[in-house]
């Protein structure tokens, strides 16, 4: 008795196969890229480049930008206690004093979460 297993190999050759994503048996790879485009969706060699991309993307350090160091240094040369030129520069970047207090409360509501996800301090 002869065994054949057949693997994942690199074989780029089409093979007819029930394809979940579109939900149709694919004959050959004209009807597969022709599915594919209806359906809006892209073919998986395709679509591993864009997440390797994004990956590569995601990995790359943050670095904060001139404004942000001018900001810190601001803070440092006041120490701590800034005057009214710099809540004029996050004013200009969307940091108003309302969002600064929400951006407070919610810091505290963080503060207070248990470890299963919930908070202990009996809000929301």
């Amino acid at each position: 008795m002869n065994v054949i297993i057949r693997g994942d190999g690199e074989s780029k050759r089409f093979k007819p196969h029930m394809n979940m994503a579109i939900g149709k048996y694919i004959h050959t790879r004209e009807d597969y890229l022709r599915e594919l485009k209806k359906n809006n969706l892209i073919p998986q060699e395709e679509a591993r480049k864009i997440a390797e991309q994004k990956k590569r993307e995601r990995e790359r350090p943050h670095k904060p930008s001139k404004w942000a160091h001018e900001m810190v240094e601001e803070l440092r040369r006041s120490k701590g206690n800034p005057g009214t030129a710099y809540y004029k520069e996050l004013e200009k970047k969307g940091y108003g004093y309302d969002r600064i207090q929400q951006m407070k409360k919610t810091s505290e509501r963080a503060k207070n979460l248990d470890s299963k996800g919930g908070f202990t301090d009996g809000s929301l």
